[in-house]
């Protein structure tokens, strides 16, 4: 059962989490994190919300690898209303692709957060969630958060986490029933919005989420011609929005000439060490989304990794055949927004357009 403790009404667009960015490391996931209250002893955690993922879990007291210890841990055992839902002695795994699996078990437990501004508290009963036994390397280790909370345009059947926000969609009043997910980074807000794919906002590009074979449940669109330098590298690719991610992924296929565009075949370095960079030679990288051009800047590009290095926000991994994924470098200077239709599947993405000139 979801409770809400409300003291002003409800206003649109509805402000529901705090989005903090914690520092950014060198291991491809946001640092884009919200706090919950998890278990009876309502214990703070860090968690990052992740379209890149249907799984929902939180770093547990029974993982005591290197990588688990770098986090904060949820202690289940001095929760009174955490229930034990799969067995503790045989762990289920699952996949986080290049970086391993993670052993885990099945908990239900009540989770509870603030709402900025209105200081409005959800409270979600018996949420459903992979309690972490194990997990090591250092990408987990170097995670600014301890746990992630899934978003996948729907729960595939042998997936048993709970899905949070559609949860709260079915409590909450949308006022023309379309239901939309906005990533607000520049004010630092998660917020629930009354638009549809179908809306006409100023500077709002949206696409229909496609079926992937390659990322089931991903929220993945058609992308047309990617160019640098006004000059096309790809006439089309399949375009995947994962918050959870920093950086730009996909199929070699892909990255590698958008790399060689950037760096004009190698003649540019991947990495600036300077505190105050110049990217002045390096050429713009332009989508283009429903035929509306969307211009990535170097400074949208690169990721600052420390205060006096930057390093090209692009990886190659095998397996994401024909996809280009965008993370939170490039997301955070186009708010992204999901959209869920009737049956609370998501349908579509948007993007905030903040270029419209020749591409």
């Amino acid at each position: 059962m979801t409770h809400m403790k409300q003291d002003d009404q409800v206003t649109w667009p509805l402000s529901v989490m705090q989005l903090r960015r914690g520092p950014l490391t060198d291991n491809g996931a946001t640092p884009w994190y919200t706090i919950l209250r998890l278990g009876s002893e309502r214990q703070e955690l860090k968690f990052a919300i992740d379209t890149g993922t249907a799984y929902s879990w939180v770093t547990s007291i029974q993982c005591t690898t290197d990588a688990c210890l770098n986090h904060q841990r949820f202690d289940f055992r001095s929760s009174t209303s955490f229930k034990q839902l799969t067995s503790p002695y045989r762990p289920d795994k699952i996949s986080f692709g290049p970086w391993g699996t993670v052993e885990v078990t099945l908990g239900c437990d009540r989770v509870e957060f603030t709402a900025p501004k209105t200081e409005n508290i959800y409270d979600i009963d018996d949420y459903t969630l992979y309690i972490s036994q194990r997990y090591e390397g250092q990408q987990f280790r170097d995670l600014t958060w301890d746990g992630a909370i899934g978003v996948p345009t729907s729960i595939p059947e042998d997936v048993y986490s709970s899905d949070l926000f559609t949860t709260l969609m079915r409590t909450l009043p949308f006022p023309s029933g379309r239901r939309g997910l906005f990533f607000n980074y520049a004010v630092e807000v998660l917020q629930f919005v009354d638009l549809g794919i179908d809306s006409e906002v100023e500077g709002l590009v949206t696409a229909p989420v496609v079926e992937s074979h390659v990322l089931p449940g991903a929220w993945v669109v058609d992308l047309g011609p990617v160019r640098v330098d006004g000059l096309d590298v790809h006439d089309k690719v399949w375009f995947c929005l994962d918050t959870g991610s920093s950086r730009f992924k996909g199929d070699p296929l892909i990255i590698d000439p958008i790399v060689r565009a950037i760096t004009r075949d190698g003649n540019l370095p991947t990495y600036v060490a300077a505190e105050d960079p110049d990217f002045s030679a390096y050429p713009d990288l332009v989508l283009t989304l429903r035929g509306v051009p969307i211009r990535v800047t170097p400074e949208q590009y690169f990721e600052k990794i420390a205060s006096d290095f930057y390093k090209l926000g692009f990886h190659d991994m095998k397996g994401l055949d024909g996809i280009l994924l965008a993370g939170s470098t490039f997301l955070e200077h186009h708010a992204p927004v999901f959209f869920f239709d009737d049956d609370l599947v998501g349908v579509g993405v948007g993007l905030f357009d903040t270029y419209r000139g020749q591409s």
